[in-house]
């Protein structure tokens, strides 16, 4: 019986995924098992007053409302052991309306957070965009010039 060649002799098989496409994405950050590169990956990216210790997972969907609304599927939503939420997308190539989406999903994900007879003290949603090659807001009309 004859063992599998890897390349180099003692090399042993690695997989390795692309983590700028939507499915490497996913396979990586949203999966439970890999809660500690998460919370390492969001301490890494956010400001040094906001570090996550823990987190939850939470449902990527939200649903929509009424008729007129559309549902949402994000790529990553989970919460800090503190209530502050997170909306991690990945966005490979340009898409037109990428900002304005980026606003939709954190507006739904913060009023989220409102309850009936609330005080509204509603901890903040953090959305992180992980671009990829191209320059996504380079090609943007003039009206995000000043934003």
């Amino acid at each position: 019986m004859e063992k599998e060649k890897c390349g180099s002799k003692g090399e042993s098989a690695r997989k390795y995924v692309d983590i700028l496409t939507d499915a490497g994405f996913k396979a990586v950050f949203g999966d439970r098992r890999n809660k500690e590169v998460l919370i390492d990956f969001l301490n890494v990216v956010l400001p040094a007053h906001r570090k996550v210790r823990d987190l939850e997972y939470s449902t990527t969907e939200i649903p929509s409302f009424t008729l007129e609304t559309k549902s949402v599927r994000l790529d990553l939503r989970c919460e800090g052991d503190d209530g502050t939420r997170f909306i991690v997308e990945m966005q490979q190539s340009g898409q037109r309306h990428f900002f304005k989406r980026c606003v939709e999903y954190a507006a739904k994900v913060y009023d989220s957070g409102s309850r009936r007879g609330g005080d509204y003290d509603i901890e903040p949603v953090y959305f992180i965009g992980i671009l990829g090659r191209e320059r996504i807001f380079g090609r943007c009309g003039p009206e995000w010039k000043d934003r």
